[in-house]
């Protein structure tokens, strides 16, 4: 198939791309001029390029020469608490790269889109409660993408991401640097430690998106649905800093309190959601541990 993917010069978007291509096919990364090609080194001879110039000529350009099979959009900005300035940016990247994108698969005939949300949009357990304004543009995309599922006959499938950990992660994760700290020696200040956290491989995310893109392939016309992201093992923060400790063989330097607990702190992940059917066994929290300690990630 042809697969056309926003967001895959990303730590996701990348591993992704690369089982896509390992797997027969053929992959465009829509990017921006400046994208950051790092994490695509090994295998961006593989790919098709696009950049995107933040309009919709530039987005129905790329989409009209690939003729992309599905979609996939994983782009996204991430902003946990938003000052004024940001609004402007999370609309662009939230909602109309996002707009653009669906507009352009529908006009060039691809009805198949796989989209990405996350479990930020269920703060408390609740159907909607956004715990942040991030969170509030995913869930807008997501309803803005039902009305091409009503009007285009566009079946699409939206992933709500938990947390995601893995090798070679250059996000600035609280694993890795957890991690990083072992070596370093370094003291690590962080809030009470007692929220509950869910911690996800990047490897059984991917599993999740290829799932989604088989029943995708397989669903009537005007089709939408939305399934929770791969669930890791949720334990306390606290926890996490004990199985890395007990995993490495090592003591971290952790002040737990020094920090305040963010305003709207996930306390307890949401768990009220549909998980995607028949995945691969998933790898637990103390070998990905294990394999980023061993490994030096």
């Amino acid at each position: 198939m042809n697969i056309f993917i926003t967001g895959g010069t990303g730590y996701i978007g990348s591993k992704l791309s690369k089982r896509l291509i390992g797997e027969g096919h053929n992959v465009a990364i829509l990017k921006r001029e400046a994208s950051d090609l790092n994490n695509l080194s090994e295998f961006k001879d593989q790919i098709t390029f696009y950049n995107y110039e933040g309009d919709f000529s530039s987005m129905n350009a790329a989409v009209e020469d690939f003729k992309p099979d599905l979609g996939i959009h994983l782009a996204s900005l991430y902003v946990y608490s938003h000052s004024a300035e940001d609004i402007d940016a999370l609309i662009d990247s939230n909602l109309r790269l996002g707009l653009h994108l669906t507009e352009a698969l529908v006009k060039n005939g691809c009805k198949k889109l796989v989209n990405t949300g996350t479990s930020f949009e269920h703060f408390k357990n609740d159907d909607y409660n956004p715990v942040n304004l991030y969170a509030a543009t995913k869930n807008a995309f997501s309803a803005l993408l039902k009305y091409y599922t009503k009007s285009a006959q566009l079946s699409a499938l939206t992933i709500k991401l938990f947390d995601t950990y893995g090798p070679d992660d250059n996000r600035g994760k609280l694993v890795s640097y957890l991690i990083g700290a072992l070596s370093s020696g370094e003291e690590v200040q962080l809030s009470g430690g007692d929220q509950i956290v869910d911690y996800a491989h990047v490897d059984d995310v991917v599993n999740a998106y290829l799932k989604a893109i088989e029943l995708l392939m397989n669903l009537d016309a005007g089709y939408y649905s939305e399934f929770g992201g791969v669930t890791g093992e949720r334990v306390t923060l606290k926890q996490l800093v004990a199985l890395i400790e007990e995993v490495s063989g090592k003591k971290l330097k952790v002040q737990f309190g020094a920090k305040p607990y963010r305003f709207r702190e996930v306390m307890k992940p949401w768990s009220n959601f549909w998980e995607l059917p028949d995945l691969p066994p998933k790898k637990s929290l103390k070998e990905g541990l294990k394999e980023l300690i061993d490994e030096g990630n």
